[in-house]
């Protein structure tokens, strides 16, 4: 039997590592698991998905929370259902954790606690739509996170001069990655250049996650969680929470 998930992200390339790490945990199981991007949608004109981030992930969750609450439609429910799928992932990248206004407030703690300010923010915008099949994927400080987590001191002394204590305490995410040679955002300056087929099919991206994924679950804690949620959604788990991931 093929497990299947539906996943809102905010981005196509980042679809393309959450459903990367999807297969692979699937693989070590010896099971089966298919990723259906339901946001950002695949635009057939241009051939390019449509542009998301954060603020359309906030207003595809207070859709899903509007009709819950006016009409009684379980939208998400009804998403599931329309795909024969078991589960909606959310990601959102925590960077932007002091973009969120929460009961009134703005982002004022440490750089740990932005997952839990993303989650709580995630959990207002879907209010009574958030349901037992809906989990978060929240990687500290980007997702890209997991793909720096897989040098060191070791093969790349350049970038890293001395052993990372916490690599999910890095901020510069991006210009350590050029300095490693990925692609540069023409268009942006000193940000990577991210598209859905570059990610998955350069060695330097997906598959060098896949290839070094041990390491990388043991030195970032979301990556890790999203494995054991992945795990235990594989196994079948009835002991299934929010707080897993």
């Amino acid at each position: 039997m093929t497990i299947r998930c539906l996943v809102v992200c905010e981005g196509s390339s980042d679809f393309s590592m959450i459903e990367g790490v999807m297969k692979h945990v699937a693989s070590a199981h010896g099971k089966n698991i298919e990723a259906i991007l339901l946001e950002p949608q695949y635009d057939a004109t241009t051939g390019k998905h449509d542009k998301f981030g954060y603020t359309q992930i906030r207003a595809w969750c207070k859709k899903a929370s509007y009709l819950q609450q006016t009409q009684g439609r379980d939208w998400i429910g009804q998403q599931l259902a329309l795909s024969n799928a078991d589960l909606l992932l959310i990601h959102m990248d925590t960077d932007i954790a002091q973009n969120l206004e929460l009961n009134n407030s703005l982002f004022s703690g440490d750089f740990k606690s932005r997952k839990s300010w993303c989650n709580e923010s995630l959990n207002a915008w879907l209010g009574l739509a958030k349901g037992g099949d809906c989990y978060y994927v929240l990687p500290t400080w980007q997702i890209e996170s997991w793909i720096l987590a897989t040098y060191d001191e070791v093969n790349s002394p350049k970038v890293f001069p001395s052993a990372v204590a916490d690599y999910e305490s890095i901020q510069d995410v991006e210009t350590r990655l050029l300095s490693l040679g990925y692609k540069e955002d023409l268009q942006k300056n000193g940000r990577i250049y991210k598209e859905r087929s570059l990610y998955s099919k350069d060695p330097n991206y997906l598959q060098r996650l896949q290839n070094n994924f041990s390491i990388a679950a043991e030195r970032c804690d979301e990556l890790h969680d999203f494995q054991v949620l992945l795990t235990k959604v594989i196994n079948k788990d009835s002991h299934l929470c929010e707080n897993d991931i």
